[in-house]
């Protein structure tokens, strides 16, 4: 009874595979994708535009596929089909405007179309000729009017081609906007003090504060370019509503990044101040109460991991070591992962956790401070 029911479920999962008009392509391996995308292709089947947005641009091996697609829409245009591959190449640009294989075809079908278009008017006049000389003889104009009729549709479909074609090099020139906020409910702030505890002649202390932080930034992305404004601050107390022990840092960061890279590395410039409040000054346990100073450096933004997680990485030099009396080196290192939990149209709804280091030494002596933090946050493409 068991093997008849096992050989049941067998033949209705068969049936479901017959009739399915479309395949999960992410269930597949590479080989059977290939050949699944070959075989919509060769069927001039509209599924293709929909694996295409399916995979989008972080599916695992994307690249290949993409290049397998593009190498069959060569041997279509070259076939003679030209609106088929136009479909095809606009899906591909939505998913990866920056793919210059894609941007070299849409060039070569509009060129085509152009081409097509100057026979056809050579076409018309060498026809208006022969009619004047044909005059009266039906039979002869009653067939140049049937090709008359058959070229008009060839420039009718022609003409709608290059429409399209010039909606697309509009939207390629279109720029686009990101943002996204953060806020972390979640954060403590350790700092220790070389210089404060060999004063006092007391073994390392590590002071441990907790608070809150917000992150805000904006970027547009170019052709070339991609910039970035992000503004984050953090706040931490002994008691908030007393007047012991705040700590307040606050930065701000200028990044540009080449767009056409997949690696997403940026040169970074911005101003940090770090701020240490108590309410006598005399038990401060820090040599540097505060640092205003404007910043120079690098880091690796929006580094997407497996689709749905994000590293970002910066480290700055603060360049008031560079003219401030008793610093020798200041450095602000940030480190972050961002896990995407789901997508509502252009908007991503995130975790984010990480920390922002400060580090300063002179002499040998250090002083430094450690922030992780654990927050939520939405971020929006357009």
């Amino acid at each position: 009874m068991f093997r008849k029911s096992l050989i049941l479920l067998s033949i209705f999962i068969t049936s479901i595979n017959i009739f399915s008009d479309e395949v999960d392509i992410s269930l597949l391996s590479k080989k059977e994708i290939l050949k699944e995308l070959e075989s919509v292709i060769d069927l001039r089947s509209s599924s293709i535009f929909d694996y295409i947005q399916s995979m989008g641009y972080d599916f695992p091996d994307y690249s290949t596929y993409e290049e397998f697609i593009l190498k069959k829409v060569e041997d279509i245009i070259v076939e003679g089909d030209l609106e088929y591959p136009l479909e095809i190449v606009e899906n591909l640009l939505y998913v990866n405007l920056e793919n210059p294989k894609s941007q070299e075809l849409y060039t070569i079908i509009l060129n085509k179309n152009i081409e097509i278009q100057e026979r056809i008017e050579a076409e018309k006049i060498k026809e208006d000729i022969k009619r004047e000389q044909l005059g009266q003889q039906n039979d002869v104009v009653n067939e140049i009017y049937k090709k008359d009729v058959k070229l008009d549709n060839i420039i009718k479909m022609n003409l709608n081609l290059l429409n399209r074609v010039g909606e697309y090099e509009s939207s390629y020139n279109k720029a686009h906007y990101f943002s996204n906020t953060y806020f972390y409910p979640i954060y403590t702030k350790f700092y220790t003090s070389d210089v404060y505890d060999g004063f006092i002649s007391r073994d390392k202390t590590t002071n441990r504060f907790s608070g809150f932080s917000s992150e805000f930034g904006i970027g547009v992305k170019l052709n070339l370019f991609t910039f970035k404004l992000d503004i984050n601050t953090n706040f931490s107390y002994n008691e908030i509503f007393d007047d012991n022990i705040k700590q307040n840092t606050s930065s701000i960061n200028f990044s540009t990044g080449l767009t056409p890279f997949d690696f997403p590395i940026y040169l970074r410039t911005g101003f940090l101040h770090d701020l240490y409040l108590f309410d006598d000054m005399e038990k401060s346990d820090v040599a540097i109460t505060t640092l205003p100073s404007p910043s120079l450096g690098v880091g690796v933004l929006g580094l997407n991991i497996f689709k749905i997680v994000k590293i970002d990485l910066s480290s700055d030099i603060l360049l008031a070591s560079t003219y401030t009396k008793n610093l020798e080196l200041a450095m602000y290192n940030r480190f972050y992962l961002t896990l995407n939990l789901f997508r509502l149209d252009v908007y991503n709804f995130e975790i984010r956790v990480g920390f922002d280091h400060i580090y300063y030494n002179e002499g040998g002596l250090a002083e430094y401070s450690l922030m992780p933090k654990f927050g939520l946050g939405i971020s929006q493409y357009e």
